[in-house]
């Protein structure tokens, strides 16, 4: 049995395997630090009411690369099928 959890971002809908559900919470999400402020699909990170930090997924960021990168294999298998077709 796992756990998935739907998100949306825009018109852009994903599933996300997780390990837990932990139910609703109301958190505090503190800014990325210096090292992680470069890092793509993270908004921050929270301190959990047991001391214990979890950090919050940007999902329209990751959604929209997934479908970059989705959009770009298409292309990719669409030019290298067009390129067998039309070997001399």
């Amino acid at each position: 049995r796992r756990n998935l959890v739907i998100v949306h971002a825009g018109s852009l809908q994903a599933g996300l395997v997780v390990d837990d559900l932990l139910g609703r919470m109301h958190s505090v999400i503190k800014p990325l630090g210096e090292l992680f402020e470069e890092t793509k699909g993270l908004s921050g990170f929270a301190v959990m009411g047991d001391g214990s930090v979890a950090m919050i997924l940007d999902t329209g960021t990751l959604l929209a690369e997934v479908r970059r990168l989705n959009d770009r294999m298409v292309e990719e298998n669409i030019e290298r099928e067009l390129a067998d077709v039309y070997v001399d």
